[in-house]
């Protein structure tokens, strides 16, 4: 059957509802699955919230781009707050300039396009205030499961990140932190409180009811004090908007409503602190000697106060080497994303700087700043933070001009409730990551979506886009959503297989390792870990030249403490000293781990002994086993300048000490090998047993030939 062309758009405008509703669908699904979404053959549970949203956002786009195609009339509401995505965008772009890595740029910008497009997503999808709520519910459902997740976990039922002991360091439910857990529930409880006030149905408000208590109760155990700060926040800002606004003139309607959720979290309060009955059984949080209480605010007060006595904490040090960053890229900055690239060769710098003298501590890993402010200071430059302030200026007239708009009380308490979670939202950015975290920035641009919907009013920056623009938008929209969808496939595809490799290396199997790792670098859209675990493989395999050239890779992409004491060893044994100890001074400037600092040391004694420089090398064994007095390699190394200078006694007797420690050291992983150990372990004591096994086969004949 022939159909005509204005046969084909009546239909299509007679379907153009239909498309609306089944993109409400599916952004309810998204919005459910995407804080929950996991899978443990990826590296980090929010990658895969990441890759789940490029994927599942690019199908959403091109079902509504498919709607746009069938209505000419069609309009996209643009809204004001697309120019600080602009302002932002434009500042990323800048950033490239300086960065190290500008594959990570660009991947950060992709995720600000994608956020973007959800906002965009739910601004053109919502129309009614039901719509809204019904979005916000499912929200608050997708925290409510990630709740129990977590409560499961704190009870010892479910395997957490200890096991099943349960207690509250086992909870990290489906956001791999118990502080992500925290923060996403801080931001979604107001929004929560807000709807059980205008909902006329008594099962929602039973069901919000009972997920705000469980929300308040898991927030104890946890204890972050970002969290709470986000949600103390939120609070004084809904209470202040409902007495400037005065959206409900008689509160004695909901006087029983109010009270069922203040007995609600009372109870909550009760079992969950210290010391209650439930966290009794469990050990949780029982109050230190000496230690004040402040009651319910204890879990905000006390940390604060503890942050703020003790001197040199990590997070003030992040915020600091932000600083260095600033003040050496000062216009542009270090590049979006790459804080975490550079973060170690910064903080080497400010700890050999004056201010730097009171730092120091080991920190496990410096990926991001503790405040996004700092952070994208530092990545942005002078022109970022001019962005950032002008967005967030923009940002907060947008939201209640919006609300000022309202004429319903309903809309007013929930827009007021919306503003509290945006509020908290950018308070907790000043001592967290939450623009780092797929299920957190969600929550941020749900809000915004929503206030900027038609549930508030007519949406703002209409466009219709006709002609040959409008072809040629829709084109450039497709190629890029599935090339996105391509690249984030891939990406994801190569993530498994890096962990694969990872867990090869940690059996000691280097060749599957390998294997694994050279697939993830040929799918990586930026490859990163991937050169630096490559290098590992191919050190332990034999290659060394091989090993450089990957651990050169990964300078500027992937800077582990490790990889600079890699370097060093390999440059040390291939006859390059200049390099190597180049390498081991930069790694002794980081304020990596002791152990590893007296492995450095000793090495930097190996180079000044090819160096002739025996006293030197001499100065630094001493103080490699000041550290260690079971070193064995540095004592080994004394009994050889002790052989060289024809001591032939003291050489004997460093040797023979040598040995013991060896001998010992030989039994311990005998013994432990012997019995039941992980897998991931097996790799580092055969490792162990092999070089320990190699030192004792040359100190006995350096024995036998005195």
């Amino acid at each position: 059957m022939n159909l005509s062309k204005e046969k084909v758009l009546e239909t299509a405008e007679k379907l153009a509802p239909g498309f609306r509703q089944v993109r409400f669908g599916l952004l309810l699904f998204f919005t459910l699955t995407m804080p929950l979404v996991i899978y443990l053959g990826n590296t980090e549970y929010g990658y895969t919230k990441t890759i789940y949203t490029f994927v599942y956002i690019s199908f959403l786009a091109l079902v509504w781009l498919a709607e746009i195609i069938f209505n000419d009339d069609k309009e996209i509401s643009l809204t004001g707050l697309s120019i600080p995505i602009g302002l932002l965008a434009f500042s990323g772009l800048l950033s490239l300039i300086n960065a190290p890595s500008k594959g990570v740029v660009l991947q950060s910008l992709g995720l600000l396009v994608y956020f973007y497009l959800i906002y965009l997503l739910i601004v053109n999808t919502i129309e009614t205030k039901r719509e809204a709520n019904y979005l916000l519910i499912t929200l608050i459902t997708s925290g409510f499961g990630a709740t129990i997740y977590g409560l499961l976990q704190y009870l010892g039922v479910v395997r957490g990140a200890r096991g099943f002991s349960g207690g509250a360091g086992s909870i990290i439910s489906v956001m791999g932190n118990q502080n992500y857990l925290a923060g996403f529930l801080s931001y979604i409880f107001i929004p929560a409180f807000a709807i059980i006030l205008i909902s006329r149905s008594k099962s929602i408000k039973t069901y919000l009811v009972l997920s705000l208590g469980l929300f308040f109760f898991l927030l104890f155990p946890i204890g972050a004090r970002g969290a709470w700060l986000s949600l103390v926040f939120a609070s004084l800002v809904f209470g202040a908007g409902l007495l400037y606004y005065k959206p409900i003139d008689n509160l004695r309607k909901l006087w029983l409503t109010l009270l069922v959720i203040v007995l609600v979290l009372f109870l909550a309060y009760i079992f969950a602190s210290a010391p209650g009955p439930l966290n009794s059984v469990l050990s949780y949080s029982a109050q230190e000697d000496g230690e004040a209480s402040w009651g319910i605010f204890t879990p905000v007060v006390r940390p604060l106060i503890k942050q703020l006595v003790e001197k040199g904490g990590a997070r003030v040090e992040d915020w600091y080497i932000g600083l260095e960053m600033l003040k050496n890229h000062p216009l542009v900055g270090i590049g979006l994303g790459n804080y975490k690239v550079k973060f170690l060769e910064y903080r080497g710098r400010f700890l050999t700087s004056e201010r730097g003298q009171g730092f120091g501590e080991f920190i496990p890993r410096g990926a991001q700043a503790h405040n996004e402010y700092v952070q994208f200071t530092a990545e942005l430059g002078l022109i970022g933070l001019i962005a950032i302030i002008t967005s967030l200026v923009i940002l907060m007239m947008n939201v209640f001009s919006r609300i000022r708009s309202s004429k319903q009380w309903a809309s007013r308490i929930l827009g007021l409730a919306l503003a509290g979670g945006v509020v908290g939202y950018l308070i907790h950015s000043a001592v967290s990551f939450p623009a780092h975290l797929p299920a957190s920035s969600f929550a941020l641009v749900t809000f915004l979506g929503v206030i900027n919907s038609g549930a508030f009013g007519k949406p703002e920056y209409r466009v219709k886009l006709s002609g040959i623009t409008r072809y040629l938008v829709i084109a450039l929209a497709f190629a890029f959503l599935i090339s996105v969808t391509v690249f984030a496939y891939r990406d994801w595809r190569a993530n498994v297989l890096m962990g694969e490799g990872k867990k090869q290396i940690q059996y000691g199997n280097y060749y599957v390792a390998k294997e694994r790792l050279q697939k993830s670098r040929s799918l990586d859209f930026q490859p990163r870990q991937t050169y630096y675990f490559l290098g590992v493989t191919e050190r332990e395999l034999g290659n060394e030249r091989r090993a450089i050239d990957y651990f050169e890779k990964s300078l500027g992409q992937f800077e582990p403490y490790n990889l600079y004491l890699q370097l060093g060893t390999l440059y040390q044994s291939q006859g390059q000293l200049d390099k190597a100890e180049e390498s081991l001074r930069v790694f002794l400037s980081l304020g990596a781990e002791e152990s590893l600092k007296t492995k450095a040391k000793y090495f930097l004694s190996v180079i000044a002994i090819q160096k002739n420089q025996v006293e030197k090398a001499e100065k630094l064994l001493a103080e490699v086993l000041s550290s260690d007095p079971k070193f064995e390699r540095g004592i080994i190394l004394q009994g050889d300048i002790a052989n060289f200078r024809g001591n032939e006694a003291k050489a004997r007797e460093k040797w023979q000490k040598a040995l013991d420690v060896i001998n010992d050291k030989l039994s311990r992983v005998n013994n432990r090998l012997s019995g039941e150990i992980k897998l991931e372990d097996l790799a580092e004591l055969r490792s162990q047993k092999e070089r320990l096994t190699r030192h004792k086969k040359q100190i006995t004949n350096k024995l036998e030939g005195l």
